[in-house]
């Protein structure tokens, strides 16, 4: 996984010796952190907290057979005196693909020079939000923000902006929400 500053960036492995992944990722309204699980050759997000405050994962360990994240924010709204919360969240540990809303994120072509299919399959209907950042972490395109139905799924991007401007050729994230499910692939763009 792609992480501009390493320290944003958990590294644990459970019981079963399966890796997880715990990132603070940047947002528009400030940051999240999402825990990552490999489920059938696919790393599943889970979003853990989304905060417009600064949040920041400080230690991801396993202990007594389970994953437990402990980490902060800096100030709760509501609180004015409080400026640190400590928060301990057990990460889930057990293979449950009853819980994920999204099948399989496939893109093609890949890489591409216009337009690029994004496919995906729903188990329930959910609220999708598909979002296309640079690698820098700047969302760039909003592709599709609405509920949709359970069953298969077919999106489009032309490789342009929010402001209808193409973008230059490299790579670019796609990043698929659904509930507080997500999944990130990579799109390589060539003009």
């Amino acid at each position: 996984m792609i992480v501009e500053d390493p320290e944003d960036q958990q590294i644990a492995l459970d019981q079963y010796d399966r890796p997880h992944v715990v990132n603070r990722e940047k947002t528009i309204t400030g940051y999240q952190i999402v825990h990552y699980r490999k489920i059938s050759n696919e790393w599943i997000g889970y979003v853990i907290d989304s905060t417009p405050n600064f949040c920041n994962p400080s230690k991801l360990l396993f202990h007594n057979n389970q994953l437990y994240l402990l980490y902060f924010r800096d100030s709760v709204p509501g609180y004015p005196d409080v400026h640190i919360v400590f928060t301990k969240y057990d990460v889930i540990t057990t293979t449950n693909d009853k819980a994920l809303y999204i099948s399989k994120l496939l893109i093609y072509p890949n890489p591409c020079s216009g337009k690029t299919n994004i496919c995906f399959e729903l188990s329930e209907p959910e609220f999708v939000n598909l979002l296309i950042y640079d690698f820098s972490g700047r969302q760039i395109k909003k592709v599709v923000k609405r509920k949709m139905g359970k069953g298969k799924h077919l999106l489009n991007w032309n490789g342009e902006n929010d402001q209808g401007i193409k973008v230059k050729s490299g790579l670019y994230l796609c990043r698929l929400y659904c509930g507080r499910n997500v999944i990130t692939k990579s799109i390589e763009i060539i003009n």
